[in-house]
């Protein structure tokens, strides 16, 4: 059973009330059923002890989410991805809140939370500007009535901290280091024994803050720490010889052993009673950690050590990593590096564990034809010249093959490569064309070094010369349908330019019906069609022929008017007619915004 909004938001305020009712400390009566104001659901009285009046409102949100699995509320962590960046100016404006997220399935629920503090709010707002929501990781709220009031208690606190700082610049220990004269932790813990309040503290967020010269209060870090399991994120940094490589270690708690996860690949172990550091490589992380991580392991294997902080730290024998094979794997991976930027392709990306042999294949392979400049054989490929399809690591690229005198291929980027592509003009002569005119819709799609900038220039380098011209306006069409498959904005932003570019062309060499008509079943799919829009589209059916053709047709699906254009099609065109519009990117539209368009070319 669907609950609806008003039952939704009481299910979800009744089951924070309930949990937090368990702790005599607090007062949750001030969570109201629905929205008090905005971004917020009212605030919960954090107490002194069970009877004296309250030191502090904290303001609360409380949103609800359906799980289509029980399973789902078992779990300790969740995610809430539709954060308003607007709320989270709010919740900064008011110093902090604890967001609750209810998770509900059937009659069940479960209650998560994120403790939203200044600092971290802005954090989140530097690493998502621009952006209208983000998605923010809750825990699951402890059932533990001492941990609940800990997170009210320190949120009190840290809250307290940081209210002085909350619009300022976030303060990373690495750019100050000069003038921070000590680091302070502080944490209330409640529990019988020290132990409880530890183990109360597993899970949480802890702030780090720097005591500077001349600052009557200490400065709020944003690198916060968080205890992840059994471990802590410590804000320290990792240097070698003066370079640094990173800024946090992770550090296992409750071990006889010093234990230390550096980066994404790294575990370090000091056995009190052998004394002497074993190393731990496992390969995991994106392609620019694991080459961070290898880079730091070589350089501290070449001097013998490392530093922590002001600590530092003997590193392992070299003979102890021959088994690892580090040299090999950081060549291979800056090579891999490598080969991404010459194909233009600047993101990081997520290195499996154990690379699968076609995806190390076909990265060897272009790193042999591309980064090495030699010539490689194509397994089932004779002509002179071809386009081939490189996929690896879930990325996808299209290469230009060249045979050289050898009978082997010299491969370049598509992208990059130079060449003159052509295509018959009216009279039959062969004429240039953009290469950009030769890619499939599945390559449009598809190919993750995709480049608007390039696409345009190459267009209009060759001109408004015939073959060129009508090559682009099928490009245009094949941009539209690669939108319609991939979903991905920039192909329909570039579709518009190029037809925006092609309605300026000076000698008329397509009717100009046709380009309105797929300029604006491209901007339709954007945003509503203006007036201006509107009244062109009419004004091209009022000239049309007593005998409507297919452009006709398709000006009455963009405006809407489905009845007159099945009518139309069924009654008025060919066979070829009806081909035409069943085949085009128009086609797909109808069908998509009419449940009776017709479905093919048959009556």
């Amino acid at each position: 059973m669907k609950l609806g909004t008003n039952n939704k938001e009481l299910r979800a305020t009744t089951a924070v009330k309930a949990a937090l009712l368990r702790v005599p400390e607090l007062d949750p009566t001030g969570i109201a059923e629905g929205d008090r104001g905005p971004s917020f659901d009212g605030s919960v009285i954090v107490k002194r002890d069970q009877t004296k009046e309250g030191i502090a409102s904290v303001p609360v949100q409380v949103k609800y989410c359906s799980t289509q699995s029980k399973d789902t509320l078992a779990q300790d962590d969740a995610k809430y991805s539709r954060l308003s960046m607007i709320d989270l100016e709010n919740y900064l404006t008011s110093n902090g809140v604890i967001f609750f997220v209810v998770l509900g399935y059937e009659d069940q629920t479960a209650v998560y939370y994120d403790d939203l503090l200044p600092v971290k709010i802005r954090s989140i707002q530097l690493h998502n500007a621009g952006k209208k929501t983000t998605t923010i990781r809750l825990k699951r709220l402890p059932e533990n009535a001492c941990a609940i009031k800990e997170i009210f208690v320190n949120h009190v606190v840290d809250s307290q901290k940081q209210s002085s700082f909350s619009r300022c610049p976030l303060w990373h220990m690495e750019d100050h280091q000069g003038e921070i004269e000590g680091i302070t932790t502080s944490f209330v813990g409640y529990g019988s024994s020290p132990s409880d309040a530890l183990s109360h503290w597993v899970g949480r967020e802890t702030y780090s803050y720097a005591t500077v010269r001349g600052c009557p209060v200490p400065i709020p870090l944003a690198d916060f720490g968080q205890i992840v399991g059994v471990s802590q994120i410590r804000p320290v940094g990792v240097a070698i010889d003066g370079r640094s490589y990173y800024d946090s270690v992770n550090v296992p708690l409750g071990r006889k052993s010093l234990d230390i996860d550096i980066g994404e690949s790294i575990h370090l172990s000091n056995s009190a009673e052998e004394g002497k550091i074993h190393i731990g490589i496992k390969y995991s992380g994106t392609l620019d950690q694991q080459i961070r991580d290898l880079e730091f392991i070589q350089a501290a294997s070449a001097t013998g050590h490392f530093a922590i902080g002001g600590w530092t730290c003997p590193f392992p024998e070299r003979k102890e990593l021959k088994s690892l094979n580090v040299a090999q794997q950081l060549k291979f991976l800056i090579s891999l590096r490598r080969l991404l930027d010459s194909l233009s392709y600047k993101d990081d990306i997520d290195i499996p564990e154990k690379l699968t042999e076609p995806d190390l294949n076909v990265a060897l392979l272009l790193i042999t034809g591309i980064i090495n400049c030699k010539h490689i054989g194509l397994r089932d490929q004779q002509s002179p010249v071809a386009l081939e399809v490189a996929k690896f690591f879930g990325l996808y690229f299209v290469i230009y093959c060249v045979r050289e005198t050898d009978g082997l291929y010299s491969i370049q980027d598509f992208t990059d490569a130079n060449f003159i592509a052509s295509a018959d003009d009216v009279n039959g002569a062969q004429r240039p064309i953009s290469k950009y005119c030769l890619m499939s819709v599945e390559n449009l799609s598809n190919v993750s070094n995709f480049d608007p900038e390039l696409v345009i220039s190459s267009v209009k380098q060759i001109g408004y010369e015939s073959a060129n011209f009508s090559a682009t306006v099928f490009l245009g069409l094949r941009l539209i349908e690669a939108y319609d498959t991939s979903k991905k904005g920039d192909r329909l932003d570039t579709a518009a330019e190029v037809f925006e570019w092609l309605r300026n062309d000076p000698d008329h060499h397509v009717d100009n019906s046709i380009l309105l008509i797929n300029q604006l079943q491209t901007e339709i799919r954007r945003r509503k069609l203006t007036t201006a829009e509107i009244a062109k589209l009419r004004r091209l059916i009022e000239g049309s022929s007593s005998q409507p053709q297919p452009i006709t047709v398709a000006a009455l699906i963009l405006l809407a008017r489905y009845d007159e254009a099945r009518e139309a099609y069924e009654n008025s065109l060919d066979e070829d007619g009806r081909k035409s519009l069943d085949t085009m990117p128009i086609g797909r539209l109808w069908r998509n915004l009419d449940p009776l368009a017709p479905t093919g070319t048959t009556r």
